[in-house]
């Protein structure tokens, strides 16, 4: 993941751990990991993705190619059930 795309994630993520938020915005939530995986190392994702990194997945779909967008990964974690 370049290091744009890795910024904005972790912002994204360190904003949905934080106290700040109300507690009835998110219900029952558990913060989400971030897991990183290199297509240097994975044979299938180089295929797969060759021409389309980084690429951002959520419970094993597609989320974002390319570019992240904070408000949309945003609405998108909170979508997820718990």
């Amino acid at each position: 993941m370049c290091d744009e795309a890795h910024a904005v994630v972790t912002a994204v993520l360190t904003e949905l751990g934080s106290s700040e938020l109300e507690s009835s915005e998110l219900g029952p939530f558990e913060t989400p990991r971030l897991n990183q995986l290199s297509i240097l190392d994975d044979a299938a994702l180089a295929e797969r993705f060759c021409d389309d990194i980084p690429v951002l997945m959520i419970d094993g779909e597609v989320h974002s190619i390319h570019r992240v967008d904070a408000a949309a990964l945003r609405a998108r974690i909170v979508a997820v059930p718990a």
